[in-house]
């Protein structure tokens, strides 16, 4: 993914913005320099990355953990809390972290370890190019 470091600063930094630009604003009015100022615009597009890298933040910081093992699970997690909002922003990243996973994924190996986890999820299937296929939850 990326360093805990990295993802802790860019939040830091657009938390911080975001808390302070009533007195940024303020103080660029003073100024005589308030149309310098970040349109409304822009403050929603702050906004929605800030609310698009909180998942993702929190699950670097977990995979960070010297005792993590529920790595599957946070990704999971991230790709899911990115895919129910509603901005842009968060969408392109979804698609972005979505299409980067299943770009280094191996689809037969993933689905080998699925079987071994729980192979009651999985029945015979006819299809020459693969064993087995998994339940879907309606037919169970």
């Amino acid at each position: 993914m990326d360093s805990r470091v990295r993802w802790k600063s860019m939040l830091a930094m657009l938390r911080r913005f975001l808390e302070m630009k009533h007195w940024v604003k303020s103080a660029l009015k003073g100024l005589s320099d308030v149309h310098n100022f970040l349109s409304e615009t822009k403050q929603t597009l702050i906004s929605d990355i800030l609310n698009a890298l909180e998942p993702v933040a929190v699950c670097v910081n977990a995979l960070g953990r010297k005792d993590c093992s529920l790595a599957t699970a946070l990704k999971q997690s991230m790709l899911q809390n990115l895919s129910e909002q509603s901005s842009s922003i968060a969408k392109k990243l979804f698609n972005a972290m979505k299409n980067r996973i299943e770009e280094r994924r191996n689809a037969s190996l993933c689905g080998l370890l699925c079987y071994l986890d729980d192979p009651s999820i999985y029945v015979s299937s006819s299809n020459s190019n693969c064993i087995l296929t998994r339940i879907r939850i309606n037919e169970m």
